[in-house]
């Protein structure tokens, strides 16, 4: 009926017109999309040729940080030369897929055979995945043209990976519907294929081919009731896709912004230089506590957001730049700070202590700053200028792990006894031959690229880095690195210090602040902010998000009869049988004492819930032994939905804490409760 809004040839061709064009872009937006899921496939093939991945641990640590940036995948896999998969990421929720035999799969079996024929990417036609929902995988073998080694199995949620290629806004004005050889992969709305205004588009997925159908909706037919609103929606439509390309392109990069950004703040706390940034506007966004202890600053005197001029006239009137009119000596270093020009100089603190400072300016305006303490290195290298002799004691004597080798074979020309230490290699076991030779280095690639950093700025500052003990042992180690001479020849002087034992207690700190000692499982601080986050993108989604509060009923009896170290083993024994109730995307955590929160994001309604809940009632009912005592502990279980009963993080849990106590006090024997809808 609504297409008689369009009363003439022109219009309908106009409407047309306007449909190709968004067409086109959404065909190239989801195109690029899905080539860029493939590209890591491909890296993971690179990779697995330079022999960079040899082991699961190798093979999860890189899968595991794609997962980081693109959510849709359901899984990253490795099978092995038969086609049976060994490892999977995340191991969560995918456990199910070790072992299984690709090659028998009925539909997996001829792409993955076709892969390994012609060498390169095969992709299957939609499947309903075991976690449930559309997908389909990708197969890409390892190895060389005459032997496969095995294959990288990526598997792909389609729901979540064309929602976010596509703007959401779309469904607006368009229907739309995505399916490969009639089998239907998405739909946002209903397509009528005969209707003279329905475009379509086709688009490579390896060796698939999915087609797009496309009709514009009744909102948007009535923007053409008028040659100027005609008009407008042309415009409108060519703008909104480029914007939603600007978007798309912007959301990656923040995804893959926090990620670095994560990595920058956990540097910048342990590295040994003093480190400040500032934007264009010369405002610090950011430093560490070693800048404030080098520069001897009081801790509650600058913050971020504060000027680059207000740090400055701190240091100018307490003395460091010596005696002159504070304002000149202040409006001199601002200026030459707005040049933002590479710079390296030396000061000298009033303390005695000599910092190296340098400044590189950032693409984006601004620029990064280190401060390092050079007073030792100045003292040393005063010293070697003296005497080779007071050179050789300060080498040999140094707290820190040395050597000195040539550049580019890497051949050793010395180490000092605290390298000789670190390492378990005697002197005698390593001058004269290449680092290379005796597999120093974890991976050789990284001594590469500190040559390559070397080689661009001279010096090598904080270098992280894995080295192998003679004992097979790998350390975790942070390398500086100078150029010196010796007789005339470049040699590389490289300093590193073993961080291992710190990198470890940091992440056993940091999983220990968000975790329960006992269970393992998140603590409320952890889990308020896991809720937070999935209210957050299931606003953005329009999705729903459960919350389950537990409360055990009879664990006060198992403290009493049988003592708090039974009463521990009781709760591990409920948290393990709790996660195995739930799905791979929920989050159990420990409330506090016998109470349990449950959070299960993107669920379809109070049915989809139940289900859940029935089995954990039939799991906390099952009777179990501590210390030959048999034991049986129950729980009641309050469940609320957002946002059919609250809006917030609090009301939803307070909710599903009040229709918990209103089961407890019943004889009900479901023992879960839904809350009363939001009236």
């Amino acid at each position: 009926m609504w297409i008689r809004q369009l009363n003439d040839a022109g219009r309908i061709d106009n409407a047309r017109f306007t449909g190709s064009m968004v067409a086109e872009q959404i065909a190239h937006r989801l195109e690029s999309f899905i080539s860029n899921r493939f590209a890591i496939g491909k890296h993971l093939r690179h990779e697995w040729g330079k022999q960079h991945i040899n082991t699961p641990e190798q093979f999860t640590s890189q899968a595991l940080s794609f997962h980081q940036l693109y959510p849709d995948f359901q899984a990253i896999n490795w099978a092995d030369s038969n086609g049976v998969i060994r490892w999977v990421t995340p191991n969560k929720g995918n456990q199910g897929a070790i072992g299984l035999d690709l090659k028998k799969h009925p539909i997996a079996g001829s792409v993955l055979t076709q892969a390994e024929k012609l060498g390169k990417i095969q992709a299957t036609s939609p499947i309903e995945l075991a976690q449930s929902g559309m997908g389909f995988a990708a197969y890409i073998p390892l190895g060389t043209d005459t032997r496969t080694e095995g294959f990288v199995n990526l598997v792909f949620r389609i729901g979540p990976l064309v929602e976010a290629a596509l703007e959401n806004k779309l469904a607006l004005n368009y229907h739309y519907q995505i399916v490969d050889d009639d089998i239907p992969v998405f739909n946002q709305g209903k397509v009528e294929l005969d209707n003279p205004l329905t475009v379509q588009r086709t688009i490579k997925v390896a060796n698939r081919t999915w087609s797009i159908s496309l009709m514009p909706t009744a909102l948007a037919l009535e923007e053409f009731s008028s040659t100027t609103s005609k008009i407008a929606l042309i415009f409108a439509l060519i703008t909104s896709a480029g914007l939603a390309w600007l978007l798309w392109q912007f959301l990656v990069h923040q995804e893959q912004l926090a990620i670095k950004t994560r990595v920058l703040e956990t540097t910048l706390a342990n590295i040994e230089d003093g480190i400040t940034m500032v934007d264009a506007d010369l405002n610090l966004v950011a430093y560490n506590q070693r800048f404030m202890e080098l520069q001897n600053l009081p801790q509650d005197r600058f913050k971020l957001g504060d000027t680059f001029e207000s740090f400055v006239r701190f240091i100018a009137k307490r003395g460091d730049y010596g005696p002159g009119d504070i304002d000149e000596l202040v409006r001199e270093r601002v200026e030459k700070a707005k040049l933002f020009e590479p710079h390296v100089f030396e000061r000298s603190l009033p303390d005695g202590t000599l910092l190296e400072i340098r400044g590189k300016p950032l693409a984006e305006g601004g620029f990064v700053t280190s401060y390092t303490d050079i007073t030792a290195r100045k003292q040393s290298q005063k010293a070697l200028l003296q005497s080779e002799e007071r050179f050789a004691k300060a080498f040999n004597s140094s707290p820190a792990s040395i050597s000195i080798a040539n550049i580019g074979d890497g051949v050793i020309f010395d180490v000092n006894d605290h390298w000789c230490a670190t390492t378990g290699y005697d002197k005698e076991d390593v001058i004269g031959k290449s680092v290379a030779e005796f597999g120093l280095w974890q991976n050789f690639n990284q001594r590469i690229k500190l040559i390559e950093i070397l080689k661009r700025d001279k010096v090598v500052r904080d270098f992280e880095g894995v080295l192998v003990t003679k004992t097979g042992e790998a350390r975790d180690c942070v390398f500086n690195g100078d150029l010196i001479e010796i007789d005339n020849d470049a040699k590389l002087l490289l300093v590193f210090h073993d961080v291992t034992e710190r990198k470890r207690a940091e992440e056993k700190a940091l999983h220990m602040a968000g975790h329960d000692p006992l269970t393992g499982l998140p603590n409320r601080n952890l889990m308020r902010d896991r809720l937070d986050h999935e209210l957050i993108r299931a606003k953005r989604n329009n999705t729903k998000v459960g919350i389950m509060f537990v409360d055990l009923d009879d664990f006060k009896q198992v403290n009493d009869r049988l003592g708090h170290k039974a009463g521990d083993q009781a709760l591990q024994h409920i948290t393990e049988n709790m996660k195995k109730c739930v799905r791979a995307s929920d989050t159990v955590a420990r409330f506090g004492g016998d109470e349990f929160v449950i959070i299960m994001p993107d669920i379809i309604d109070q049915a989809s819930v139940t289900g859940i809940c029935e089995k954990l009632n039939q799991s906390l009912n099952e009777i179990f032994d501590i210390d030959g005592v048999k034991v049986k502990i129950g729980a009641s279980v309050g469940v609320t939905l957002y946002p059919d009963h609250a809006n917030s993080a609090e009301a939803l849990l307070e909710l599903a804490d009040k229709t918990m106590y209103e089961l407890k006090n019943t004889d009900d024997p479901t023992r879960f409760k839904f809350a009363a809808p939001n009236t």
